[in-house]
């Protein structure tokens, strides 16, 4: 595989001398992609932690797809970055990938054979890494004075004077942005030395609220991490009752809790690994998909699921969460109703009704909307139950014991709480 693990985009490589254009191309606008040529390739780009965007290359759609998904089937159960996935394919199978991209099974797509609009796959990636949070600006090798200065005196002038005024307001907003960050860094460090914590919550909502563009998500993720550190610093990780009885444990000489058994993310590295093997490895282990667009919500909700030695996977718009559900097992699924591209019932509603391997799980309904109306619809569709957010511990433990334990007991590890 190709030495830079640092790119934020991977191309497979199924052609060398149609895919070496691509690859030229790429090199142009981004930092030189990661090349794959297997799906071993593939498995260890997936295993790192860095946000990537894969671009699959093939002669025919499945081809293009199926080193992809075999990796995603070998790593199921382990830490994976986030990524987006575009297929690169024949015209001829145009038909194919659109219906592909309209089932989630793809991010993105575009006609590479041969290429005729090289800028849309610049646009591709740019646009799926924005998505991911990555920013793009720092290997834009573009700048306005590259086209400007071929313009004529008129228009030069006027397109200068409107870039002006879009820089200011971008600065502005950058200012503002680095406030909110830097009144939750000083929140950060009250706290830790018990002093008062006074944020204008009204300012930041504000602020927030006026975000129209995917261009700032890099600041709005580091934003988050922010305030999910807060989180964390304010909220409790154990009880009371806990501490005293781990106190009295240890008085009384009994042995420390083991640490539970975790994988060796980067194994795949250090020794020849069969695929094939990994995947029996973590095939059994129970799994837990958590289907929510906000970020906090969807942190604390994988915080308090922490507390079991479950596996848990995320997604954030219906897209995500069918596809996920259509090729992967889950033993449990939560799910929000309110998602930016669907429903969370039509979608348990689709995936309860076919002969999927979800089939039978049992859905968890999400959601801070109280009506009557729509528990009765979420119900009628399959719903097992459907919970008020914000999620509780309490209840998480109701539903882990009525639906994950074998012996109807709570099977949480109480030392990470």
């Amino acid at each position: 595989m190709d030495p830079n693990l640092d790119s934020p985009i991977v191309l497979f490589i199924s052609d060398k001398e149609s895919d070496q254009i691509i690859y030229k191309l790429l090199t142009q606008k981004f930092t030189a992609p990661q090349l794959s040529y297997n799906t071993r390739d593939i498995t260890k780009a997936l295993l790192t932690s860095s946000p990537k965007v894969f671009l699959m290359t093939g002669d025919t759609l499945e081809s293009a797809l199926e080193p992809y998904y075999q990796a995603v089937d070998v790593v199921k159960d382990l830490a994976t970055c986030e990524h987006k996935v575009a297929c690169l394919i024949p015209r001829h199978f145009e038909t194919d990938a659109y219906e592909a991209h309209s089932a989630g099974i793809i991010d993105d797509y575009m006609v590479a054979r041969p290429v005729y609009e090289l800028h849309r796959i610049l646009l591709i990636c740019e646009h799926l890494l924005i998505e991911l949070g990555v920013s793009t600006q720092l290997n834009n090798k573009s700048t306005p004075d590259n086209i400007v200065q071929r313009f004529n005196e008129g228009l030069r002038t006027s397109v200068q004077r409107v870039l002006a005024v879009k820089y200011r307001i971008q600065k502005k907003f950058e200012k503002t942005l680095a406030e909110i960050e830097a009144s939750i860094d000083d929140a950060v460090t009250k706290y830790e030395s018990s002093q008062v914590v006074n944020i204008d919550l009204n300012a930041i909502k504000s602020t927030l609220a006026s975000i129209k563009s995917d261009q700032i998500r890099p600041q709005l993720i580091n934003l988050q991490s922010k305030v999910l550190k807060l989180l964390e610093e304010t909220l409790p990780d154990k009880t009371t009752e806990q501490k005293d009885s781990e106190h009295k444990t240890s008085d009384e000489g009994s042995e420390p809790p083991k640490t539970p058994k975790t994988y060796q993310f980067n194994r795949l590295y250090k020794s020849e690994v069969d695929p094939e093997t990994l995947l029996k490895e973590t095939k059994s282990q129970t799994s837990v998909l958590i289907v929510e667009d906000d970020i906090i919500s969807l942190q604390l909700t994988r915080k308090l699921l922490s507390r079991y030695p479950y596996k848990s996977s995320t997604a954030q718009t219906g897209r995500e969460a069918y596809a996920s559900l259509t090729h992967n097992h889950f033993d449990l699924v939560l799910m929000d109703i309110n998602l930016p591209d669907s429903n969370g019932i039509y979608i348990i509603d689709k995936i309860l009704s076919g002969n999927g391997p979800n089939k039978n799980t049992p859905f968890i309904i999400l959601s801070g909307n109280k009506q009557k109306s729509i528990v009765e619809q979420a119900v009628q569709r399959g719903a097992k139950g459907y919970v008020v957010k914000p999620l509780h511990k309490s209840t998480l433990d109701k539903i882990i014991a009525k639906y994950l334990s074998s012996d109807g007991k709570v099977e949480a590890q109480t030392h990470s709480e």
